[in-house]
């Protein structure tokens, strides 16, 4: 700026005088005069100016600057490094900062600025600011380097900085992990010295920043003496008067250390190796110290030895026996030595070569044949004494022996001669051979022996050897049997008596003393001799009848046992049928008498079973019988027999006949009462298999009463078990709880939520409280029987208030079996003889038979896990079918759909009206429909209706009265 204390810069102070004075200002390179007028107005943009170079600092090493100008009064500047102003500048806007560019370098810098307001068109004068510019970095000279290496932990350094500019400003030191060193001047003393390699690294910096190429010093720093160890030496103890020494030395950091020995009592003396010294007999002592190049000397080494040339004695004490025949010897031995020194042996197996060993010695894996062992001491001083040796034989191989003769394995001779030869492999020779029969102890033998009249039975032979060295062969056995008795022979596999199948399978086995296979010879029938056959083979026999089969076993020995034989009836076919009367080709009922006869025969087998009839009605039958058919409809029928054997043989015959069409008219009154009156009895499955269903049976019965609101109806429970005359049995009915009192069964008049109640507790049963034979059939049967007085039963007074003549019946059925048929009560069983029964009480009463089953084909249902099923409700279903009566799944987890439609069945059986006969498409347009009409008791036509087998349903309720209807049947 204009006052400064480093460079002498005007600062101007303009003073406003009287119009008429004039004054002169001296600080450009100019003067210049102005008015009174002209010198207020430049006085006004020079008073308070300030011009700082990069804010006034006294030096720079760049041309690139900044300039800080203050000036309240200026609008425009200009700029330039030209002396006073005079050129290289343009006038610019004001500014308070300017980045600029130094013309002049490595010297003095001047930037030259003035300024004007441009409303008045008047300038100041010239004003400059100066900075030193230095770009160029100082010099930097070791005088006085470190040392390459150093003993102490000091390193001193001279140094020598000049800068010809803005001057030195100071010197940096740096370590080699770049660490500033606390002093750092041009007699540089570094202290602390580590040892190993130092360095220091020194720069000089002058006032403008600028830095001097770097001086690098390094130097090693030695404060460990070396290291000395002894190479190779002398034993502890030595024959040789002749010691040499090898040793080396090694230092950290020197790269060369030098030595100093001496012997026992000597004085140090250098030295290098290798050493030899040439002494006495007796103990010495050696010496070796290092020096490295730094002076450091280290810790001596030394060796301490003895010297002796006098050879030791040796003996051997104990050893193994002449004749072994183990391949391991052990050897005891000691020796002498004068001079009193740990001696050391050596053995030899042998020719196999010295090798270290110790008393008791063990030598393993010695072949056979004669060996030498050798044994030698070595004292201290490697003497070795003269070898001592000690002779034996080893004989490890077991002697053979062979039987040359003996019995066969198998023989009716009651003596065994046996011959054998023994031999001797390792060459001892054979001390002895032993025999022993059955077990027996072992006993001296000679070359052969016979043991006579010997038993019946197996018997064993056993033969052995030993050597002179102890060696024992192995055991050579010879097991042969004594047998004089025939095979036992029987037939394991034969075929049925009688059999159906020509194909006869035989097979036998043959126990014989030898144990051995046998043979077998076979005959068939009336065949005059037995011939060789196998123990097992097949017979194709060509003709039913009576047949033998013998055979027999020898065996190796020729001992052959007596025959064995089997007698059996093959009978491959079934009985015989024979028609004695058949009917005509075609046949008029009341006209014409059909008639079919026959006889069934079997001249083998006993006849098990006959069936006979139409296709469609096939029963147990006679062996002879003749039927008469009056009722048959018009149609082809095939009448057919079947019959079987007792062995399963089945066989079959038919004869075929039609019947021609015979129709009559059919009236039949219809008479509806005012009220709809339904009858429901659930019949329900009590038995074990039920225990998944009945678990949830109250749920799956909750609506079922729902569905028949609006009938006057009566609901009544039995079970299956139809076993004995007790309670909850044999179409009993079981009882209900309503509002606290027991009835018989409930009913419409009832409150609804209590009959729902007390209908919930009686259908779900314990399903362990019934019987296994599950008869829901029968169970409908007996408790239509209790309702009246019959022959097995005296009427129930709940059974007979139950059912009303004038009422509809449904029947629903809940079982997971089909009907059984337990002997005596399968009348009640049958289906058709169900809806028989019930037309023979109530002829005109509407029913229905509905059925929660196992579906035919329903294996899902059937094999249900858990669920115990047992068999599919065929029964139930034809049943069902009889009587248009819907089917359902007792696997189904809720009911309510089934029971919908069966509740709709009830509803609807007070449209429904069970025909007489089956009704007939008289007219034969493919529709028995437009064959039956409706006349009521008015005289007017019925409703619509539906036909289903013998079940008139009607579209909408009849009115109530007599009503006529009308249709045709086959006569």
């Amino acid at each position: 700026m204009f006052t400064n204390s480093r460079k002498a810069k005007l600062v101007l102070a303009f003073i406003l005088l009287s119009g008429a004075s004039l004054f002169t200002y001296t600080n450009c390179s100019s003067n210049a005069t102005f008015n009174g007028k002209t010198t207020a107005l430049s006085s006004s943009m020079t008073d308070g100016v300030t011009i700082y170079i990069n804010d006034n600092d006294e030096y720079t090493n760049k041309t690139d600057v900044t300039l800080k100008i203050l000036n309240n009064n200026a609008h425009e500047m200009y700029i330039t490094n030209a002396l006073d102003c005079s050129g290289g500048g343009n006038w610019e806007p004001y500014a308070e900062s300017k980045l600029w560019t130094l013309s002049q370098t490595n010297g003095e810098a001047k930037v030259y600025i003035k300024f004007r307001e441009f409303d008045a068109g008047i300038e100041s004068t010239c004003q400059s600011d100066m900075i030193i510019h230095d770009n160029e970095p100082p010099m930097l000279v070791v005088l006085t380097p470190a040392p390459k290496l150093i003993s102490a932990n000091s390193v001193q350094i001279k140094l020598r900085a000049t800068d010809d500019l803005s001057g030195v400003n100071n010197l940096v030191c740096k370590d080699s992990k770049n660490n500033s060193l606390p002093s750092c001047l041009e007699n540089l003393s570094i202290s602390n010295v580590v040892q190993g390699p130092g360095y220091v690294k020194i720069v000089a910096v002058d006032k403008a920043g600028n830095s001097s190429n770097p001086v690098v010093q390094t130097w090693i720093s030695d404060l460990t003496p070396p290291t000395v160890v002894i190479n190779s030496k002398p034993a502890l103890v030595s024959n040789k008067k002749v010691a040499d020494f090898t040793f080396s030395g090694t230092d950290n950091l020197s790269s060369t250390v030098t030595f100093q020995c001496k012997i026992d009592s000597a004085n140090y003396a250098d030295c290098s190796s290798p050493v030899s010294y040439n002494l006495n007999e007796g103990l010495h002592k050696f010496f070796v110290r290092a020096k490295d190049e730094a002076g450091n000397v280290s810790v001596a080494m030394n060796h301490n030895w003895t010297i002796d040339v006098t050879a030791p004695g040796v003996t051997i004490g104990s050893g193994p026996s002449p004749y072994t025949s183990s391949p391991n010897a052990t050897f005891v031995f000691g020796g002498t030595d004068s001079g009193g020194g740990t001696l050391t042996f050596q053995c030899q197996l042998d020719q196999g070569g010295y090798k270290p060993c110790v008393s008791g010695h063990t030598i393993t894996g010695v072949g056979n044949g004669p060996h030498t062992f050798s044994i030698q001491t070595v004292d201290g001083g490697g003497n070795v004494s003269t070898p001592t040796t000690y002779s034996w034989v080893v004989d490890n191989v077991k002697p053979t022996i062979k039987i040359t003769t003996q019995p066969n394995s198998a023989t009716a001779d009651v003596n065994g001669t046996f011959q054998f030869l023994a031999e001797d492999i390792g060459g001892s020779g054979i001390s002895k051979t032993e025999c022993s029969l059955d077990n027996g102890a072992y006993q001296v033998c000679n070359a052969s022996i016979t043991y006579p009249n010997l038993s019946e039975t197996t018997h064993t032979f056993r033969v052995r050897t030993t050597d002179k060295a102890l060696n024992m062969s192995d055991v050579s056995t010879v097991v042969w049997l004594i047998d004089r008795t025939p095979p036992v022979l029987q037939f394991v596999t034969f075929p049925s008596n009688p059999s159906k199948v020509k194909a006869s399978l035989f097979a036998a086995s043959a126990s014989d003393l030898s144990g051995k296979p046998v043979t077998f010879v076979c005959k068939l029938d009336g065949e005059s001799v037995f011939t060789p056959c196998l123990a097992s083979q097949t017979l194709q026999i060509s003709a039913d009848g009576v047949h033998t089969f013998s055979m027999k076993a020898m065996d190796t020995v020729g001992n052959t046992s007596a025959a064995v034989s089997y007698t059996w009836l093959i009978d491959s076919t079934g009985p015989a049928i024979n028609f004695t009367k058949i009917p005509a080709p075609t046949n008029s009922i009341g006209l014409d008498t059909i008639e079919v006869a026959y006889q069934v025969t079997d001249s083998l087998s006993n006849i098990s079973s006959i069936s006979c009839g139409l296709s469609s009605s096939q029963a147990r039958c006679s062996a002879v019988k003749s039927t008469v058919f009056t009722s048959l409809g018009v149609g082809s029928y095939t009448y057919t027999v079947q019959a079987s054997d007792a062995l399963g043989n089945s066989s079959t015959n038919s004869v075929t006949f039609a019947v021609s069409n015979v129709a009559q008219a059919i009236t039949q009154n219809i008479t509806v009462n005012q009220n709809k009156k339904a009858d429901v009895l659930i019949v329900i499955d009590n038995s074990g298999s039920m225990n998944a269903e009945q678990a949830n049976m109250a749920s799956r019965f909750s609506t079922f009463l729902d569905k028949i609101n609006g009938l006057d109806w009566r609901v009544a429970v039995v079970t299956t078990d139809v076993s004995a005359n007790a309670d909850k049995k044999d179409g009993r009915f079981l009882p209900f709880t309503v509002s606290g009192k027991a009835n018989d069964f409930i009913t419409s008049s009832m409150d609804l939520a209590a009959a729902k109640a007390a209908f919930a507790k009686t259908i779900q049963r314990p399903a362990s409280e019934g019987s296994g034979n599950e008869q829901g059939i029968a169970g409908t049967y007996r408790a239509i029987e209790r309702s009246r007085d019959v022959a097995s039963v005296t009427a129930s007074t709940a059974n007979r208030n139950f059912f009303r003549s004038d009422a509809v019946l449904s029947v629903i059925v809940v079982t997971d079996a089909n009907e059984t048929n337990p002997s005596g009560t399968q009348t009640r069983n049958i289906p058709a003889n169900l809806v028989s029964y019930i037309k023979s009480l109530w002829p005109t009463k509407p029913f229905v038979y509905n059925s929660i089953i196992v579906k035919s084909g329903d294996t899902a249902c059937l094999n249900l896990a858990g669920s115990g099923n047992e068999s599919y409700g065929t029964s139930y279903e034809t049943l069902s079918g009889l009587t248009a009566g819907e089917i359902g799944s007792v696997c189904a987890t809720n009911y309510t759909a089934q029971l919908q439609k069966m509740g709709q069945s009830v509803v609807d059986l007070v449209k429904v009206v069970n025909l007489d006969c089956l009704p007939i498409d008289k007219n034969k347009n493919g529709s028995v429909l437009d064959d039956i009409s409706t006349v009521l008791a008015s005289g007017a036509g019925g409703p619509g209706f539906t036909v289903s087998g013998q079940t008139l349903t009607y579209g909408s309720d009849l009115p109530v009265g007599t009503h006529s209807l009308k249709y045709w049947c086959l006569k």
